[in-house]
């Protein structure tokens, strides 16, 4: 009778700790990385800082999640196909001053200006040059231009955690 007792238990035991579930419930990473040309958007208070509530993008991404090889989270580059730089720089002068739209999964993340670096006016935004990309495939996204005004606060969302967990779900994250 205590062997069968025994068993009992030990069967007991042994089937209450298979039906526990391990409460790792691993964050699901979903959705793309991609770069959207704005239709129309407003400024903040007679500066060039983007009101995220006022942006309407374009329908189609100017850069696709498919053309973004990687990104370097150091250096905060985006290193792009051949074919995205190239739709780039065939869009000449409208690229100048264009603003643009960086999402994760859809949501946006930050927004920011293409900013030539031949242009002798100040940006005080996040800036990407459209030219700079024509000596390689990378397409740098700075804080400011020329540079970051000391003093002044721009937000920097360029290594938000929804852009690195995409880029590092599919290994196209550069430490």
């Amino acid at each position: 009778m205590k062997k069968i007792v025994s068993i009992l238990a030990v069967a007991a035991l042994l089937l209450a700790l298979s039906s526990c579930e391990e409460n790792n419930d691993p964050k699901i990473i979903e959705g793309e990385v991609e770069i959207f040309l704005l239709k129309s958007f407003e400024t903040m208070d007679n500066t060039v800082q983007i009101n995220e509530n006022s942006i309407v993008t374009e329908d189609t991404p100017l850069v696709n999640y498919g053309d973004i090889i990687s990104y370097d989270k150091n250096n905060y580059a985006f290193l792009l196909t051949e074919s995205a730089k190239q739709n780039i720089l065939d869009r000449d002068d409208s690229m100048i001053q264009s603003a643009f739209a960086v999402t994760a999964n859809g949501v946006l993340v930050y927004t920011g200006y293409f900013w030539p670096s031949y242009l002798s006016s100040i940006c005080n935004w996040i800036v990407m040059d459209p030219l700079f990309i024509d000596s390689g495939n990378r397409l740098y996204v700075k804080l400011g231009y020329p540079d970051h005004i000391v003093g002044e606060s721009i937000p920097d969302k360029r290594n938000d955690n929804m852009i690195l967990d995409i880029f590092k779900r599919d290994d196209k994250l550069i430490d």
